[in-house]
């Protein structure tokens, strides 16, 4: 049985697909098993799909994506630079949804409040060491203090601090 997740699997099998240029194959496979990655992970399932779809200079189904994208909530910054994107620069469309998905971002990080999240060990060793783990830009507190509970639990434990930074994803 492997170690990895399904959404692992099916991560590794599009990249492979995409290095070997094998784009209309990555395409299907990730709109076929987009179910399989987390609501958190959605954003990036569309990105991969948009640009899939822009390799393969298919511009009405990206635009299709993007819409459905931005309309989601998600925004990704610098597509207007993005060379998977050129192909759609210039489009009425394509600027008018990277606008309007500035607009959410900047919306975003107006509205973001910097949060931290303590964990404690059950033991009361004490002293007990601090370890402070921070996220990186596309994930948040939530997510990442499921993978650094376990290390709160160990017989001498750690005091853990999450802390999520004052933007949003991708800011």
């Amino acid at each position: 049985m492997s170690d990895l997740s399904r959404a692992q699997e099916v991560e590794q099998q599009f990249h492979h697909l995409v290095q070997a240029a094998s784009y209309a194959e990555a395409l299907d496979l990730v709109t076929q098993e987009a179910h399989v990655f987390s609501e958190h992970a959605q954003k990036v399932v569309y990105y991969w799909r948009m640009a899939m779809a822009c390799r393969l200079n298919e511009k009405d189904l990206a635009l299709k994506l993007l819409q459905e994208a931005v309309q989601s909530g998600y925004w990704y910054a610098g597509l207007e630079t993005d060379p998977d994107f050129q192909v759609l620069c210039g489009e009425a469309e394509f600027d008018r949804l990277a606008r309007l998905g500035m607009e959410h971002r900047a919306q975003a990080i107006a509205n973001a409040v910097p949060v931290m999240k303590i964990l404690e060990p059950e033991s009361k060793f004490s002293p007990y060491p601090l370890l402070l783990a921070l996220h990186g830009s596309n994930a948040n507190v939530e997510i990442q203090v499921r993978h650094w509970a376990s290390a709160v639990q160990y017989p001498k434990g750690h005091t853990h601090r999450a802390l999520r930074r004052h933007q949003p994803l991708g800011a």
